[in-house]
């Protein structure tokens, strides 16, 4: 009985010994790609706008609520029910990932939301709706409010 050994079998321990010997250089590669430099923090758009998927959140979130406040750094907030919230397409643009491109603003009771100034309880608190819609890479503007009066209803 004669016993044959497949052609891969003389090939194995060959790859065992180069797999180990590429090793470092993979693990080099490896580190070099950790070193690579952090993602870069970009604008917000301006004028703000929100993808279509960001729209729809918004302008459900504020349904549910109920009320927005609008407040412009001191004194009481305006408190304003939440009536009618529609998303209005106001733009393209090419430099954004392909489901971001569409850009929409959203109509609040018939006037456009002011979203440096709109706040909206979220977490127990009233905190800026634009802040709660600027992206993980973007920055919301210098002088942005993040957090509102400590008014709530």
């Amino acid at each position: 009985m004669s016993r044959t050994v497949p052609a891969a079998a003389h090939f194995l321990p060959f790859a065992a010994l180069l797999f180990a010997a590429l090793q470092p250089e993979l693990n080099a590669q490896q580190i070099e790609l950790d070193r690579s430099p952090p993602h870069i923090i970009i604008p917000a758009p301006e004028p703000f706008s929100l993808s279509a998927y960001d729209a729809l959140h918004a302008r459900a979130m504020m349904h549910r609520v109920g009320f927005i406040q609008l407040w412009y750094g001191s004194g009481a907030p305006d408190t304003l029910r939440v009536r009618e919230v529609e998303a209005l397409r106001v733009g393209f643009d090419e430099g954004l990932p392909p489901g971001h491109r569409a850009r929409y603003d959203l109509m609040l009771n018939g006037g456009p939301v002011d979203w440096d100034h709109t706040y909206i309880e979220y977490d127990g608190r009233m905190v800026s709706l634009r802040l709660l819609f600027t992206y993980r890479n973007q920055y919301p503007p210098d002088d942005l409010e993040y957090t509102g009066n400590a008014y709530t209803w």
